[in-house]
């Protein structure tokens, strides 16, 4: 087999399966989750651009052969992929990313999903483990409803959110003391 054609499926299949198959940045949880968020849109841009590679060493090995049609499925799908990734910065662009959902203070972490949506918003909130090489897990406490404006803070064995919502300010607790990173929990 060609070296330039073998290249070319490592650009186009590499990329693909990153995106499919292992999650934002390679499926590692390292330092926190919106770090992953922000490296995985920096890493569409570079994604794209690969593929783009793979497909023009495919297409400059030429379809002259009818065994050399075979070829056309990685192409097809090398294509396919480039146009979703450049939408997608395209996206990014226009809107900007999503990095403002994800909030953390000390080991609390917060998600909001589907903000700003047609949907319900929902605020994940987690306990971040961390191991001696920053990797974590995310450990659930609680989701609540759309909280509005908030802020949160841990004080003890208590979780501190601080809400405003068209109906005023709140204050709401959550006592987070069964929560803990042992690994037996």
């Amino acid at each position: 087999m060609n070296h330039r054609l073998l290249l070319g499926y490592s650009l186009i299949l590499l990329p693909l399966a990153e995106t499919l198959l292992l999650g934002n940045t390679f499926g590692l949880n390292w330092h926190s989750p919106k770090l992953m968020y922000q490296i995985s849109t920096f890493l569409v841009p570079i994604k794209m651009l690969l593929t783009i590679a793979g497909t023009i060493l495919i297409y400059r090995t030429g379809f002259r052969s009818p065994l050399s049609y075979l070829h056309m499925a990685p192409y097809c799908i090398g294509l396919c992929h480039a146009l979703l990734l450049s939408l997608v910065c395209l996206s990014y662009l226009i809107f900007g990313t999503k990095a403002d959902l994800f909030r953390e203070s000390g080991t609390i972490h917060v998600y909001t999903a589907n903000a700003g949506a047609m949907a319900k918003s929902y605020h994940h909130f987690s306990l971040i483990c961390r191991d001696d090489f920053w990797f974590y897990r995310l450990q659930p406490i609680e989701t609540l409803d759309w909280l509005g404006e908030f802020s949160f803070q841990q004080q003890g064995d208590e979780l501190l959110i601080q809400h405003k919502d068209y109906e005023g300010e709140h204050e709401k607790r959550l006592d987070i003391a069964g929560f803990n990173c042992d690994s037996s929990s």
